[in-house]
């Protein structure tokens, strides 16, 4: 008996920092970064899902820190690339929406990024010429097709919150009998789910 607790004080003697000193590094594909808002119409609130197809990321690609990798990223989208499925809506979107704002680029940097393998962080977003944190969840998560890792955050921004209200109250009025339901009255809701996911390896030694 005294043998064996011996053995096993050994082997985690062994073990214990192995895993403590492990070296990892991550590689992110920046290029590959997806970013999907899904807003809300009608009373019923019927959701409208979106997309950017030109999202520009500059910051490390290759890190030992995660923190530190994900912090230096600063995203920029163009606005003109959004994608709903629906060429009208499109249109629509840019002309009664985006160019109501002072400013139409939007950009967004990572703060105060806390966890490993899931976590928080707060998005520094500037959307209309205004910068407001919005925060954010993360995940790991598995593609099953590829098998390859990919970080994913969700989150929601409030249109209030960035001084949209002109340009909301512009959409509604041009949507105004597309976005009526069965009580027949015509919505635009001011919040906006975030789905933000970009492939991101982990390797350590």
């Amino acid at each position: 008996m005294v043998q064996s607790l011996a053995m096993i004080s050994l082997l985690i003697t062994l073990i214990v920092p192995t895993f403590a000193h492990a070296k990892c590094t991550f590689t992110a594909e920046t290029k590959a970064v997806n970013i999907e808002w899904t807003a809300f119409k009608t009373t019923d609130k019927a959701p409208v899902v979106g997309t950017f197809k030109i999202v520009e990321v500059k910051g490390l690609e290759n890190a030992k820190d995660l923190k530190k990798m994900v912090q230096s990223w600063k995203a920029t989208i163009d606005v003109s690339s959004l994608e709903t499925q629906n060429p009208a809506r499109n249109v629509t979107l840019l002309d009664s929406f985006f160019k109501k704002l002072k400013q139409p680029e939007i950009t967004g940097k990572i703060k105060k990024f806390k966890g490993s393998e899931q976590g928080t962080f707060d998005l520094a977003l500037t959307f209309g010429g205004v910068t407001h944190s919005v925060p954010m969840e993360f995940i790991f998560e598995i593609e099953k097709e590829t098998r390859k890792h990919k970080l994913v955050a969700m989150g929601e921004m409030h249109l209030s919150d960035f001084k949209a209200g002109a340009a909301l109250t512009s959409l509604n009025t041009a949507c105004i009998d597309l976005h009526k339901g069965a009580d027949g009255k015509s919505k635009t809701w001011e919040d906006v789910k975030l789905k933000i996911s970009i492939p991101l390896e982990k390797n350590c030694e």
